[in-house]
């Protein structure tokens, strides 16, 4: 558990037969032998205080500034493994509903019962790398606790948690997980709590991780009533409130998505991967707690209580089979989700989509017996790193692991008009790196022009042979084919499968995302189902945003038209940002600008901020917190809200914006005056442009056309033809794009909306 800490004295952590009163015979034998982890001392945390159940602590505060600035800032947190009575309960909260003693008596009248974990005979493990708040943390704190974990030999991590967000798969934080995962650790993390808006999931991204949103459960109990003044006043007070956000009792129908779980798609990878991955409890969940104004349990509400069911399940799913990859447990838990209700009313009905709960609400007990598992290890997401241009178009050569991306765009085979006649194997082979073709158990296609198709490897984990057959529910206005539809798999067998997918129709329309499944129904009575998420779109790009270096003269990337042609490339050149300056003073919550937009419409507008341009920013966490940011149009309707987390890095992009006056509030809880900047960037995509615009050349051009083919990728570069290194250096920002026509009728029209963004930030 990489958290806050817990409270050792909680009964849910007690290795012994009686557990609320510490008495009774030990029930856990010794620390399981692939185990290297220690009980480390500390404030009121002698080492002798692990047991059987908790078998090691650990505490990581470097990146926070270490014990003096802990307790410069939190005077009465503990420089240990503990939580302090009263001051923070997340960790043992989050500890004891993965994996918590069975059967533990709740000392609350307003929660009266009993209390479990999800794996109520697992071990833990605590990594508190959080100090003096309930989720929040330094990135460096989090990476050494991840890495001493997955050295220590534990079996899944849960990591309910938040460093800085940022837009990519290769933070440091996600890179720790990636080597957890490779090293065979189930990763189980909690997807924040910024819903319901799209595009609010802002970290935990990578496909090696198990991303978790929260959801309501059912659930009744009867809590007594007490006189006003009355220590059990509060317990009336805490059940009235509980029955009000459906907890007691619940007639609601359950399970319904919480508002405040955040929702995908994601913005890394340009949304080419489904998150969340799943929803599993996270309303109102009773569990252990430090002492909390006399009692020991208690509710709590976030993504952070559900993660933690799932880090429990999967160690139950590990238990059964040991020698299954995180991988293969992540898969058996999504493809047996459920998704629709059901208790209260109505009941069996869906209660959200993709970009709410992923594959759907956990259920433990399918998770068990899925038939079919879809497996990948780190070959496979070096691969996806390469497809979502993590590594760079240019870079491929230089990666072993992106040596198959290149290899199927020099393949004369691998043109999609051919996929038809070729085996699935070979189309693997010239989709490597299409990021929609790693092997998850989800499907996401942000970007579809032309026909496409990707493969899924599937195992069949059954212990005797088995028949599956493809079922499938095709999101509306496209058309999904999967071949073989049946196959039949001997125990331990892996079968690859062919899945086309394209517009069903010429009135489907573009960037509208719509949503389906697959799902193999077995001869055992198994129902393997991934979710499916696809955006048609006139031209595919491969990234949508190509980050530019002052000191790199020229670039490439990759582009996929729906169009079978003549295709051009124009650019709009580079523009430095507009940058308006303001202050959130020590007294004050927040700051407006105004910021003028000339007449006319706006192809593509961004405002954004920089941690470097914020004022205490020390290159890792300003300790007055970060700033957030929200744009308002003329109108003074909200245009865009950015709240990254621990990070003052914020973006609200707009399309088609109409000129006026703008208002942009910066919003900080600052100790000490903020000063910050905001840049503005307002593009025409009408105005005249070129493939040589006096800064950048782009290819192909007019002079050089390329002939496109639907659906395959090709190649387009940039090269600077004037340096901006000194205004780069200057600390001037620059965005422009580049722009596509095709030919129509011997004539080359631009093609709406299809642009790549490029930034030289």
């Amino acid at each position: 558990m990489v958290d806050t800490g817990y409270w050792p004295e909680g009964p849910s952590f007690s290795d012994r037969e009686f557990l609320n009163n510490g008495s009774g015979r030990a029930v856990f034998g010794p620390a399981p032998s692939t185990f290297s982890g220690t009980c480390m001392a500390g404030d009121s945390f002698p080492a002798s205080t692990c047991n059987r159940k908790v078998i090691g602590c650990r505490y990581f505060h470097d990146g926070v500034g270490g014990p003096q600035k802990i307790k410069q800032l939190w005077p009465s947190e503990s420089i240990s493994c503990r939580a302090k009575d009263g001051l923070v309960t997340h960790g043992s909260h989050t500890s004891s509903t993965a994996a918590g003693n069975y059967n533990v008596v709740s000392d609350n009248p307003s929660y009266p019962g009993t209390m479990s974990g999800m794996a109520p005979a697992a071990r833990l493990a605590i990594y508190k790398a959080s100090w003096g708040s309930d989720d929040g943390g330094y990135a460096s704190d989090f990476v050494a606790a991840i890495e001493q974990a997955t050295k220590d030999g534990v079996d899944v991590i849960n990591y309910s948690m938040g460093a800085a967000a940022e837009l990519s798969f290769s933070t440091p934080v996600e890179t720790a997980f990636r080597h957890a995962a490779a090293a065979g650790v189930f990763v189980s993390a909690a997807c924040r709590n910024t819903g319901p808006g799209p595009f609010s999931i802002v970290d935990t991204w990578g496909p090696w991780i198990m991303s978790v949103g929260a959801s309501t459960f059912s659930r009744s109990y009867t809590a007594p009533l007490a006189a006003a003044g009355d220590k059990a006043a509060d317990a009336a007070d805490a059940a009235d409130a509980a029955s009000k956000d459906g907890v007691a009792p619940q007639q609601e129908a359950s399970p319904m998505m919480a508002y405040f779980s955040s929702r995908g798609p994601i913005v890394a990878g340009d949304g080419n991967l489904l998150k969340p991955d799943i929803t599993s409890p996270g309303v109102s969940v009773v569990a252990q707690v430090t002492n909390y104004n006399g009692y020991t349990a208690r509710t709590l509400s976030g993504t952070s209580m559900s993660a933690p069911h799932v880090s429990g399940i999967a160690a139950l799913v590990m238990s059964k089979y040991p020698t299954w990859t995180p991988m293969a447990v992540k898969s058996a838990i999504m493809t047996t989700a459920y998704q629709t209700t059901r208790t209260g009313s109505p009941s069996h009905q869906t209660f959200g989509g993709p970009f709410d709960f992923g594959a759907g609400h956990v259920h433990a007990t399918s998770a068990l017996d899925p038939g079919l598992v879809i497996d990948s290890n780190a070959p496979d997401w070096q691969r996806f790193m390469c497809g979502v241009a993590e590594v760079p178009y240019d870079a491929w050569a230089q990666h072993a692991a992106c040596a198959p991306c290149l290899a199927a765009l020099t393949d004369t085979a691998c043109v999609p008009s051919s996929y038809e006649a070729l085996t699935a194997a070979q189309v693997a082979r010239c989709v490597a790196c299409d990021p929609s073709n790693f092997n998850t158990p989800s499907i996401a296609m942000s970007m579809l022009a032309g026909p496409k198709y990707i493969t899924r490897t599937l195992t069949n984990v059954k212990p005797t042979r088995a028949n599956y057959t493809a079922v499938l529910d095709p999101p509306q206005g496209f058309s999904v084919k999967v071949r073989p539809r049946r196959f039949v798999a001997a125990a331990g067998a892996i079968t690859t499968v062919r899945i086309r997918m394209q517009k069903s129709s010429a009135a489907t329309p573009y960037s509208v995302w719509r949503s389906g499944a697959i799902t193999w129904v077995g001869s055992g009575g198994t129902r393997t189902r991934i979710p499916l998420v696809v955006r048609a779109v006139q031209l595919a790009s491969r990234p949508t945003e190509v980050k530019l270096k002052a000191w790199q003269p020229s670039y490439s990337y990759v582009v996929e038209p729906e169009w079978t042609g003549g295709l051009v490339t124009t650019n709009t050149g580079l523009f430095a940002s507009k940058v308006f300056t303001g202050t959130v003073r020590s007294w004050e919550y927040s700051h407006r600008l105004t910021v003028r937009l000339p007449p006319g419409t706006w192809s593509h507008v961004r405002f954004a901020t920089f941690n470097e341009d914020v004022s205490g920013w020390n290159g890792v966490l300003p300790d007055f917190s970060s700033i957030n940011m929200e744009v308002f149009r003329p109108d003074g309707s909200s245009a865009g809200t950015s709240a990254n987390d621990y990070n003052s890095d914020e973006q609200v992009d707009l399309e088609r914006a109409p000129g006026g006056e703008y208002t942009v509030e910066i919003s900080a809880a600052p100790t000490e005056t903020v000063n910050f900047k905001v840049h503005v960037w307002f593009l025409n995509f009408t105005a005249g442009t070129s493939a040589n615009t006096g800064t950048l050349r782009t290819t192909p051009g007019l002079s050089s056309p390329s002939n496109a083919v639907a659906g395959a990728p090709l190649r387009i570069n940039l090269a600077f033809t004037k340096s901006l290194g000194e205004g780069s250096a200057a600390g001037r920002r620059y965005l422009g794009a580049v722009l596509y026509s095709r030919r129509v009728a011997g004539v080359y029209r631009r093609v709406q909306h299809a642009k790549t963004l490029m930034s030289l930030m």
